[in-house]
């Protein structure tokens, strides 16, 4: 049964991918905020975006994001379109709240997009620290990354 779901979401998300590869914005807007939007919405947000519509793109992931149906799913894909847009500071703080589940947890990702920012000492930062309280209400242990 598991496998049927998935096979059906890799579908829907090729589908997605195809429709936004031709420029079949209307179609893709169709497909990526009905009812199967889990497996669909991401390729129409950077449908968008890669239209220069990068407003539009971070308002359907954070209505989408906001809903109790779909809240994990879209924090990723709006954490690296705030981080494309370079407002990586934005993007950490909408991984923030998932440091500490272990199942949707966005710590890696993040280190990965401030690292390739060139932002090193940022990512050492959020590494040490790990899940619980952000770095800057931490208190700086000697021997820790939050000293360099």
């Amino acid at each position: 049964m598991a496998a049927d779901r998935f096979l059906v979401q890799s579908a829907l998300t090729a589908c997605a991918e195809l429709l936004r590869r031709r420029g079949r914005i209307e179609d893709l807007r169709e497909l990526g905020t009905g009812k199967h939007a889990h497996a669909t919405l991401r390729p129409y947000a950077r449908a968008l975006e890669d239209r220069g519509r990068t407003g539009e793109a971070e308002a359907v992931l954070r209505e989408f994001l906001g809903s109790d149906e779909y809240p994990a799913p879209f924090r990723w894909p709006l954490t690296e379109l705030l981080a494309r847009q370079g407002r990586l500071d934005d993007a950490v703080e909408m991984g923030r709240p998932t440091f500490d589940h272990h199942d949707t947890c966005l710590l890696d990702g993040l280190i990965g997009l401030l690292h390739e920012a060139h932002r090193r000492r940022d990512a050492a930062v959020q590494a040490a620290c790990g899940p619980g309280e952000p770095p800057s209400r931490r208190r700086a242990e000697p021997g820790t990354a939050a000293r360099m």
